[in-house]
């Protein structure tokens, strides 16, 4: 079932920092900026300067690397470092504490677009416009950091634009410039398999694995699609879809409680984010007073999910609260989450039903 979710909306998100970022690419297809999993801290890749800004009143002064090509993308570990990927195929690894350069490789002279680590902090994903994902992986050899390709993921003719692992690293999903969706089973890191496509109307960046339910999955659209769609990955079933008026840029859950945040392209009226509660997609909040032509080109959220980072196209960092204090682990009745009493037999959750006489 596809409709749009209601439009009233309860309570209204402010920022809670802004940085001025000049240069920031308006690129759909980048991956610019990534929080630290280690520091209260982003990455940032603004033209060849990858900085890392540290999001406090007292430090404006980030550290800088300079490469010699156009950044488009990065993504910080689960320790000290930061990949960054180029349009020139080449990729850097630096320290976040420093801005040392560790490691250097190229992947044959094609543009870099996404790039995610597994939490063993000893290999990355990183995503190319020819379609190939490649897994890479991290060998400290005598204190000198060596890259070493250790796998290629082979389906996909257009650019991929996302990648993101779910909670247990037991699945990967690919978001691709050919309208689709490919997630495979990662049991073992060499042999990884396709389970399913996923098909859309338009290019799919913006993709968020469930933190409290592994195998559901939140898909968004391009300009031509602009639907989120929700996934059950152990079965490829599409559990539902809603029209958001808008181009989709990112998507990430809450860990605490049923609710995930969208950010958009230009004109979702005047608002660059939207938190909905899940499964209704009722909009519970929102950020207003924009100008119509901002869009967000990259956004990535806390450790904790409670704060999202946003790199938007008038050249601003922008950091929202958007969640309060709550527990890291959320406890639910998987029937209601999936809404299928056939999914919740098949992940093994118990259902309570009326006896039956």
């Amino acid at each position: 079932m596809s409709h749009s979710p209601p439009q009233n909306c309860s309570r209204i998100l402010y920022t809670v920092e802004v940085a001025q970022a000049s240069g920031v690419t308006n690129d759909f297809y980048s991956n610019i900026v990534s929080w630290s999993k280690t520091a209260k801290q982003v990455a940032v890749g603004v033209n060849k300067t990858c900085s890392i800004w540290k999001l406090n009143k007292n430090c404006k002064t980030p550290i800088s690397f300079e490469c010699p090509d156009v950044i488009t993308c990065v993504s910080c570990s689960y320790e000290d470092l930061v990949v960054i990927g180029t349009e020139a195929g080449k990729i850097y690894v630096i320290s976040q504490s420093d801005g040392r350069l560790r490691a250097t490789y190229i992947l044959d002279n094609i543009p870099i677009h996404t790039c995610t680590w597994f939490k063993n902090n000893k290999r990355f994903l990183v995503g190319d416009s020819s379609g190939n994902v490649y897994m890479i992986k991290t060998i400290h050899k005598q204190g000198i950091l060596i890259l070493k390709k250790d796998f290629t993921f082979k389906f996909h003719q257009q650019l991929v634009c996302g990648i993101v692992l779910n909670s247990d690293e037991t699945q990967v999903a690919f978001g691709c410039g050919d309208c689709t969706v490919t997630v495979w089973k990662l049991e073992k890191y060499r042999f990884p398999v396709i389970k399913f496509i996923l098909p859309h109307t338009s290019a799919v960046k913006a993709m968020g694995f469930c933190p409290w339910a592994p195998s559901l999955l939140a898909t968004g659209g391009g300009y031509s699609d602009r639907t989120i769609r929700f996934w059950h990955t152990n079965t490829g079933t599409l559990l539902n879809s809603y029209f958001t008026n808008s181009q989709i840029t990112s998507l990430n859950w809450c860990h605490s409680r049923r609710e995930l945040v969208a950010t958009f392209g230009p004109g979702h009226g005047g608002s660059i984010l939207e938190v909905y509660k899940f499964p209704s997609m009722k909009p519970v909040k929102r950020n207003l007073l924009e100008p119509l032509f901002i869009r967000v080109s990259g956004a990535s959220a806390s450790p904790d999910g409670r704060y999202l980072c946003v790199m938007c196209s008038d050249s601003t960092i922008r950091t929202y609260k958007i969640w309060g204090n709550g527990s890291n682990q959320m406890v639910h009745n998987g029937f209601d989450v999936f809404e299928s009493s056939l999914i919740s037999l098949a992940e093994g959750l118990n259902h309570p039903s009326p006896v039956i006489r």
